[in-house]
């Protein structure tokens, strides 16, 4: 009879142990959904900062040179 009943149950110890099964997949899941993608998304603000700054760097590097 007590087999009967214990096969409903559930112990703390396998409460813990599913718990922690899920939370893994669920750390190995949301890795694979934000990693999973390589290219950045780029609208044409983004571009015409990228060439403002590369710009800039470029000025900056003259003026620390000097004329030659």
């Amino acid at each position: 009879m007590s087999e009967a009943l214990r096969s409903g149950r559930v112990d703390r110890r396998e409460a813990f142990s599913l718990l922690g099964w899920a939370a893994v997949l669920g750390l190995a899941t949301s890795g694979t959904f934000l990693f999973g993608t390589e290219a950045p998304a780029q609208t044409i603000g983004m571009e015409r900062r990228q060439e403002r700054r590369g710009a800039r760097y470029e000025r900056r590097q003259e003026r620390r040179t000097g004329p030659d």
